[in-house]
């Protein structure tokens, strides 16, 4: 396989968008390296067009898309290493998509997190590394996502190599893989950032959603407070790219641009909460829950319209701010 990664300067892979000019693009390559920073140019968009999608990141990593869903793989010398099987025909079209870039088994599959839409296709990736190379995938994970499947019944093959506690390592051909699953964890109990620290890559599903707004719900994440915590903790570590498993290819800039729309949708929403109660919504002749229910609804709205001069133009945000001010306001009430 021949090294193309000296372009990471080349200035000519930039693509300015003619509104907005919100993101640095460059061209779509499977064959050459993407500059750390920069977006792949329409990767959202080939959701609805392509069958896959494929960026190359470095000499051995690449990004594949396929149905709106992102997975690192890893080509080593005699296998590859995936990270996310994903699920239905995201998992044949990844598969499909590794096929046009090697014809090596994959021998190594890494599960993020216990969500059945990222690696309920494992079976298939396993299938066809056993029908047609004759070999047995090594599928490695924590050992909290491996008690995660244990406890909703094996709906997925258990992992064969489990990684003990929150923080371990293994070697695929030599490469560390790091499997970090925060202590206290925003998206599930046992997500974990996956660290390929020769490559410069990390991939934490389902926490940043790069060139969008976050989605709705955050993701979604089960608590607030850890999902900022998490992703200070990723903004801390060092690599140049992370899959998040949606959306496009990210940076450490995409962090600090969710961390930085965090704080001040929270800001927002606890400036609006001082200003409305929930008695203001009542109506003697409805019930409490109405209330509530358009309470929410008017803090969410004036918060919208108070975040729309900065983030108006970003793509999600008429649908996904409404739901961060939702968890945000159920979040500030009761922590």
């Amino acid at each position: 396989m021949s090294s193309t990664c000296s372009n990471h300067a080349n200035n000519s892979q930039m693509f300015r968008p003619p509104i907005g000019d919100l993101w640095d693009y460059a061209d779509i390559s499977r064959d050459k390296c993407i500059a750390p920073g920069l977006k792949v140019r329409n990767w959202i968009q080939y959701q609805a067009s392509e069958e896959f999608y494929i960026q190359r990141l470095t000499d051995r990593g690449y990004l594949v898309g396929a149905a709106g869903y992102n997975a690192v793989a890893v080509i080593g010398d005699k296998g590859v290493l995936l990270v996310s099987t994903q699920s239905g025909v995201a998992t044949t079209h990844t598969l499909k998509g590794l096929r046009t870039l090697t014809d090596l088994p994959v021998t190594d599959i890494v599960y993020t997190h216990y969500h059945m839409d990222h690696i309920a296709g494992t079976p298939e990736i396993v299938a066809e590394t056993k029908q047609r190379f004759g070999r047995e995938s090594r599928i490695w994970a924590s050992s909290l996502t491996a008690r995660q499947i244990d406890r909703f019944g094996r709906k997925v093959p258990m992992p064969t190599n489990v990684i003990e506690g929150h923080d371990g390592d293994f070697l695929f051909e030599g490469k560390r893989v790091r499997i970090r699953t925060p202590e206290y964890n925003g998206h599930c109990l046992d997500n974990a950032i996956i660290h390929l620290p020769t490559e410069g890559i990390v991939q934490f599903d389902d926490m940043v959603e790069p060139e969008c707004m976050p989605f709705p719900h955050f993701g979604p994440q089960e608590n607030l407070r850890n999902f900022e915590d998490n992703m200070i903790e990723l903004q801390g570590m060092t690599w140049d790219f992370v899959n998040g498993g949606h959306g496009n290819l990210g940076s450490h800039g995409d962090v600090k641009f969710y961390l930085d729309y965090f704080d001040k949708m929270r800001n927002a929403t606890a400036a609006r909460m001082e200003r409305l109660s929930t008695t203001d919504f009542v109506v003697p002749t409805y019930s409490y829950m109405s209330a509530w229910v358009n309470y929410l609804a008017a803090v969410s709205a004036l918060v919208k319209e108070d975040l729309r001069p900065e983030y108006g133009l970003y793509y999600g945000f008429e649908e996904s701010v409404p739901t961060h001010v939702e968890m945000m306001i159920n979040h500030l009430i009761l922590y």
